[in-house]
């Protein structure tokens, strides 16, 4: 079995999940409109390509959307989501 981290307020999390190449480019390009990311706990994925997940705290306030899709390679993963955590083994990597 593996592990899974559901998102959102019940968890006081919010990820971000970049795949690859393509999304590391379109989070540079965000980062570049909108400005530094905090310091904040990282998982590498274990995604053919690359991937990570960057948690950050659940912010005070209303919903957060789970969303695919916010910039090439990039999805926003809160109510309703959930990302894959260690130790759990990717059918990519074994």
């Amino acid at each position: 079995a593996n592990v899974g981290i559901a998102h959102g307020p019940q968890s006081g999390t919010v990820a971000l999940d970049i795949d690859g190449a393509e999304g590391e480019a379109s989070l540079a390009e965000l980062v570049r409109q909108l400005g530094a990311l905090p310091e904040t706990a990282e998982v590498a994925t274990g995604r053919a390509g690359g991937g990570r997940h960057l948690i950050f705290r659940h912010p005070p306030g209303g919903p957060i959307g789970n969303t695919v899709g916010v910039a090439p390679g990039v999805d926003v993963r809160a109510e309703g989501g959930a990302t894959v955590a260690p130790p759990s083994v990717h059918p990519d990597t074994g």
